[in-house]
């Protein structure tokens, strides 16, 4: 059976490394000073630099939730194409595009037959989403059916760790996704917050690093603590807008561990309106999650 992989633009991923085809995207919005903007595709670099040099100006930046209305318009499309669909959303621990998305689903099956939809909650967010649709992708080449697919990403989307710095928790903290008292780490001067999220798909603070240097130290310690090197090869390093910082963790990472495929990405607006500007992750199939 031939279906679409369809991701809400939480995802970060390397389409032209990657090589994938057939995976389509749901626009998700974002304000920025006065402007209302779809995030329609993953971002190029200039893209994802004019976002977060305006974050550096002190541009106001916010998202917004995709209804389960939008949903249903976007997937009845799809349904009454008879298109099947494999869709990746963001954690619902972060958000409730999950529930969202599940609930455009239950209408559509009260008005139309053989609704063919298969949703599944990521428990994450930018390349993680990314890691989960390269494996869907070579999944269904191999000739998994959509609900063995699903069924196999439900399974592995707990498996990948996502490690992060951010430069202070003030976008985390605005934005609802950490306590005013984990944004404690983020008050004294250098001193880098280290995040993972954790087995609910929520977010945990988890260290503090003193400066760029020791922040990238602690992502790599993390990873060689949890990495499995029975799965997929497979790591995402997404950054917002450090890219000499995302060249160095690469560059670290495969000095050690040569045979491993890593992808660097700029960090969506999407979820760097929540983050903030030079914010690095380190995502990979782990042992576990914290």
């Amino acid at each position: 059976m031939d279906y679409t992989i369809l991701s809400d633009m939480s995802i970060d991923i390397d389409l032209a490394g990657s090589g994938i085809e057939g995976i389509e995207f749901i626009p998700m919005p974002y304000d920025l000073g006065e402007r209302h903007i779809q995030c329609d595709k993953p971002q190029n670099d200039e893209e994802c630099h004019s976002f977060y040099e305006a974050l550096r100006s002190k541009a106001k930046t916010s998202t917004s939730q995709v209804t389960p209305f939008e949903y249903f318009g976007i997937f009845r499309e799809y349904v009454k194409a008879g298109t099947p669909l494999l869709v990746l959303c963001l954690s619902s621990g972060l958000s409730t595009t999950y529930q969202s998305a599940l609930s455009a689903v239950q209408d559509l099956k009260e008005q139309y037959d053989n609704v063919q939809i298969e949703v599944v909650d990521s428990l994450g967010a930018t390349g993680g989403v990314g890691i989960l649709a390269e494996c869907a992708a070579e999944n269904r080449k191999n000739g998994m059916t959509l609900t063995e697919n699903a069924a196999w990403l439900r399974e592995h989307a707990g498996r990948i760790s996502y490690w992060f710095k951010v430069q202070d928790l003030f976008y985390l903290l605005r934005g609802g996704r950490v306590s005013a008292a984990a944004a404690v780490f983020g008050s004294a001067l250098q001193i880098k917050p280290i995040l993972c999220i954790n087995e609910n798909g929520g977010l945990d603070t988890i260290a503090k690093a003193r400066g760029n240097k020791q922040a990238a130290a602690e992502l790599l310690r993390r990873f060689e603590a949890t990495y499995d090197p029975s799965a997929p090869k497979l790591v995402y390093i997404c950054h917002a807008d450090v890219p000499d910082q995302a060249a160095e963790l690469k560059a670290h990472i495969l000095e050690k561990h040569p045979d491993l495929t890593v992808r660097v990405t700029g960090l969506c607006p999407v979820i760097g309106a929540h983050t903030g500007p030079d914010m690095l992750s380190l995502i990979h199939f782990a042992t576990r999650r914290s």
